[in-house]
């Protein structure tokens, strides 16, 4: 009786690594191939073949970008350890891998400090008067005198032109 059936699953590499899985937890080869549909003949083709070149290549470089990071003491991030790489170590690395193998190990390096504004008006602010809560009553405020002026124009224009405007306070 088959549990998986081999139209349904995937690619035999996603079912190579369910058997090893399978293995390290305690069934047997046999079993551990009829649960997930996958030929034994495959599942030992694969366990014969050697580790390929760019895999190698990929420990070493995980291995290398590790020391580095270490080195650096977390500060280093893909950027950094890829100009390394490539300066200490003469290894030639995309920087998509270098992202790639630090996200695998769970590593990244510091965010960089935030942009300090430029002063453009020159004048030197007091430390207690930044963030401070403005607040005030309406009757304490008086309109300057042309805001006045032009208020009560505009309510005496009509849709074309401006009518009048007196510049007198109102009482």
């Amino acid at each position: 009786m088959r549990l998986v059936r081999r139209s349904v699953g995937g690619a035999p590499k996603r079912k190579i690594a369910i058997v090893e899985g399978l293995i390290t937890r305690g069934h047997s080869g046999r079993s551990a191939c009829r649960i997930t549909g996958l030929s034994r003949s495959t599942f030992h083709a694969h366990r014969r073949r050697p580790v390929s070149n760019q895999r190698v290549r990929r420990i070493i470089v995980a291995d290398t970008i590790e020391k580095i990071y270490q080195r650096s003491r977390g500060t280093y991030g893909k950027r950094r350890i890829r100009a390394e790489l490539l300066d200490t170590y003469d290894m030639n690395v995309n920087h998509k891998l270098v992202s790639a193998i630090m996200t695998e190990l769970g590593i990244a390096g510091l965010p960089r400090p935030g942009k300090r504004k430029p002063n453009l008006l020159g004048v030197e602010t007091l430390s207690e008067r930044v963030n401070r809560g403005f607040t005030a009553s309406r009757r304490q405020f008086r309109p300057h005198e042309i805001r006045r002026g032009v208020r009560d124009a505009l309510r005496c224009c009509s849709a074309t032109r401006i009518v009048g405007h007196d510049p007198t306070p109102p009482p």
